[in-house]
C-alpha cells in the first residue's frame, strides 16, 4: 500500500475550482478525451469491456489537490478510475498540448482494467456497505458517486491498494443540500464515516421539516438576536450572509464576529438551521449556544440553588436578561450552567429586507 503517494494529493486548504489562469480550452479539453479514446480503443484486450473517459477537466490548488493540474476520471465497467496530472508533471511533457497524457492514462487504466475483477467486487461491496449505511442512519443521505481517490497518473497501480471516495448528498447548517466528500481505505471504513454524519443529519432532516411546517428559513436564539442588536448589526443582513456562508466542503455554518474587546467576544454563527450566539465575558466565562461556561468552580450549594433562576444571577449582561438557568454543575476549576433559551422562526420576509436593503 504506498498511502504516501495518495496522501500527497491531499490538502484542507480551500476549495477546489477549475477557474484557473492556465485552465485549458474547451477545444483542448476535447482533443484529450478523443486522444484517450483512441488510444484505449486500440487496446484488443479491452474491446469486451472498453474503458469509457467519463470526464477532463481542470482543477486549482485547494481543498482536494495540492497543485494544479487535470484530472480524468475513467470508467471501467462499475470502476471509476480517477487519475490527476499536476502542470509541473504536463509542463515536463511540453505544455498545455500534454502530448505524452494519453499514453500514461492508458498504462493506468490498462493496470485496473487487468485486475478488473478484484476492483469491480471491491466496487460492489462498497456500494452494499454505504447503501446499507444510508438506510440505517435514516438521515435522508444520498450517494451521488463512488470512485477511486484521485490517483497521480505517472505512478504504477498494479498490485496497490487504491482508496476509494464516497461522495454523499447531505444537509448543510442551513439545511440546503451539498455534496460531502469522503475519502478512506475500505469500503467497511468508508460505511463508518458516512455512519459519523447520521445523527447530525437527522437533526438537520428534523430542523428542515419544521422550517418547512413553518414557512421559515431559519430558527434564531433569542440571546442571538439580542446580541446583533446590542452590536448594531441588521438581523437580516447577518442570516443572509449566514445562509450563503456554508462550507462547501463540510456544510458547516460560518461564524461572523459582532464584536472583539479587551478580552471581550461576541459572535452568532449557524447550526442545523438555527442561529446561536458565542459571548465571552471578561473575566467570568463563556455562554457558547445553550451552555454558560464560567470560569470558577461554584461551592455546591451555589449550583444547588441555580436552576429556575435568571442567568443574570451569574453575571448582570444585557444579553441574558430573562434567560433562565436550568442546571448548573461543577467540573474541576469551572461550573457549567445550562440555559432555556427561547427561539423563534426567520421568514423569508425578513430576508428581503436585506436583499432590498443591498440594491
Amino acid at each position: 500500500m504506498n498511502q504516501a503517494v495518495d496522501q500527497c494529493l491531499l490538502t484542507e486548504d480551500g476549495p477546489d475550482v477549475t477557474d484557473v489562469s492556465s485552465e485549458l480550452t474547451a477545444l483542448e479539453i476535447r482533443d484529450l478525451q478523443m486522444r484517450l479514446r483512441q488510444r484505449i480503443a486500440a487496446c484488443e484486450a479491452m474491446a469486451a469491456s472498453a474503458p469509457v473517459v467519463q470526464l477532463v477537466r481542470r482543477v486549482a490548488a485547494g481543498a482536494q489537490f495540492r497543485e494544479t493540474g487535470v484530472v480524468i476520471e475513467v470508467g471501467i465497467g462499475a470502476v471509476v478510475l480517477c487519475l490527476f496530472a499536476p502542470d509541473r508533471l504536463t509542463s515536463e511533457m511540453g505544455g498545455p498540448g500534454l502530448p505524452d497524457l494519453p499514453e500514461l492514462v492508458f498504462q493506468r487504466v490498462h493496470e485496473v482494467h487487468r485486475a478488473r475483477q478484484r476492483h469491480t467486487d471491491r466496487f460492489a461491496q462498497a456500494r452494499r456497505m454505504i447503501d446499507a449505511a444510508i438506510e440505517r442512519s435514516a438521515a435522508g443521505m444520498t450517494l451521488v458517486s463512488l470512485k477511486t481517490a484521485p490517483q497521480r497518473v505517472d505512478v504504477k497501480l498494479a498490485g496497490r491498494h487504491l482508496q476509494l471516495e464516497a461522495n454523499v448528498s447531505m444537509l448543510n447548517d442551513a439545511l440546503r443540500p451539498y455534496t460531502q466528500r469522503i475519502v478512506d481505505w475500505t469500503p467497511r471504513e468508508l460505511m463508518s464515516s458516512i455512519s459519523c454524519h447520521a445523527s447530525e443529519q437527522r437533526k438537520r432532516q428534523r430542523a428542515l421539516a419544521r422550517m418547512t411546517a413553518s414557512a421559515a428559513v431559519f430558527e434564531i436564539d433569542i440571546l442571538a438576536e439580542r446580541a446583533i442588536a446590542l452590536a448594531g448589526a441588521d438581523l437580516a443582513v447577518c442570516a443572509t450572509s449566514l445562509l450563503g456562508g456554508c462550507d462547501p466542503r463540510e456544510g458547516g455554518g460560518q461564524e461572523i464576529i459582532l464584536g472583539e474587546n479587551a478580552g471581550s467576544r461576541t459572535s452568532i454563527y449557524l447550526r442545523s438551521g438555527r442561529i446561536m450566539a458565542s459571548v465571552r465575558i471578561v473575566d467570568v466565562g463563556l455562554v457558547a449556544g445553550h451552555t454558560f461556561i464560567i470560569n470558577r468552580p461554584f461551592p455546591e450549594t451555589v449550583t444547588d440553588a441555580l436552576p429556575g433562576q435568571s442567568a443574570t444571577t451569574v453575571v448582570d449582561h444585557p444579553v441574558l436578561q430573562n434567560i433562565r438557568i436550568t442546571s448548573a454543575q461543577r467540573d474541576g476549576m469551572q461550573t457549567f450552567v445550562r440555559l432555556k433559551i427561547p427561539k423563534r422562526f426567520i421568514r423569508p420576509a425578513e430576508l428581503d429586507e436585506a436583499a432590498q436593503s443591498t440594491v
